[in-house]
């Protein structure tokens, strides 16, 4: 009897020492990589020409913030390059005219107006109401290669104008829609929420993309009516991947966007809005933040 005892004790003390595993149920942006050498010189150098852009409203107890993204200036007089759906007020709540604000490096800020944009290529031209010559970032003059590093600049993860370093693993990834852009970067950079509109920057400092959006987990999916429809039909990594649009090379959107022009393309994906409920099957966010909104995938 007491063999016994001493035997089941054994067990018992075996099975309660054995480690729990547990199953993997939710993904989502992989750790932050900081940038090193020439890439984290390029950073230093574009973040003196990135914004975190806030988008407020009045209300009766004052000002209120309703999301954030990211811009950057593309010319001396304050110009600001994003993405579109930032600075898209089509879906905002009623009772509220939003406006945009620009916060530099240095915490100054200033009144951004829509000049023009491209719903189908997710980008927005804004004019800053700067009162000096301002520090910014030019498109690189070649297309990155896969391998590439970048950096990316943005405000996700309650940070502010900072850096998310990674490599180009695609270029020229095409749409299976007519109103999402073809010719999309796919990067390896673990950006989120809050990061849509910064710019993506090489070694050399210039601007070859800007953050568009996320696919989280793509692969384990188990079938098409969990991808997002325009990237249907596109093979996609097993995990994670961000995408920007790219800009290098291109001075004609730039110039088209500055003179006003306005494209209304609707473009694909989720705004994020205070208080929007999302579905947990989605693999795909789009990376405006909106305060008290949780993403599970």
């Amino acid at each position: 009897m007491l063999f016994a005892t001493l035997v089941l004790v054994a067990v018992l003390g075996t099975r309660s020492s054995t480690p729990q595993t547990f199953q993997h149920v939710a993904d989502g942006p992989p750790p932050v990589l900081l940038p090193t050498g020439r890439l984290e010189q390029a950073y230093e150098f574009a973040r003196d020409a990135t914004v975190r852009i806030d988008e407020r409203c009045a209300t009766a107890q004052g000002e209120a913030t309703l999301g954030m993204g990211t811009g950057f200036f593309v010319s001396a007089e304050g110009l600001v390059l994003t993405a579109y759906h930032v600075v898209d007020t089509a879906s905002r709540p009623a009772g509220c005219d939003p406006h945009f604000v620009a916060v530099t490096p240095e915490r100054s800020e200033y009144d951004l107006e829509l000049v023009g944009f491209d719903a189908y290529m997710d980008l927005a031209m804004l004019q800053a109401s700067v009162d000096r010559s301002m520090p910014f970032v030019r498109p690189a003059t070649r297309a990155p290669t896969p391998g590439s590093p970048v950096v990316a600049v943005g405000n996700s993860r309650n940070d502010f104008l900072q850096p998310r370093a990674g490599e180009v693993t695609r270029l020229g990834v095409h749409a299976g829609r007519a109103d999402f852009a073809d010719n999309t970067m796919e990067l390896t950079n673990s950006l989120a929420p809050g990061d849509s509109g910064g710019p993506v920057i090489n070694e050399r400092g210039e601007v070859v993309g800007v953050v568009s959006y996320i696919s989280f987990n793509p692969g384990a999916m188990s079938s098409d009516s969990y991808v997002p429809p325009f990237l249907r039909g596109v093979a996609l990594p097993r995990r994670f991947a961000s995408y920007a649009v790219p800009v290098f090379d291109d001075a004609s959107l730039i110039s088209a966007l500055a003179a006003g022009e306005k494209r209304d393309v609707p473009v694909v994906g989720f705004s994020w809005r205070q208080g929007m409920d999302y579905d947990p099957g989605s693999s795909d966010v789009y990376l405006g933040r909106r305060p008290g909104t949780i993403v599970v995938t």
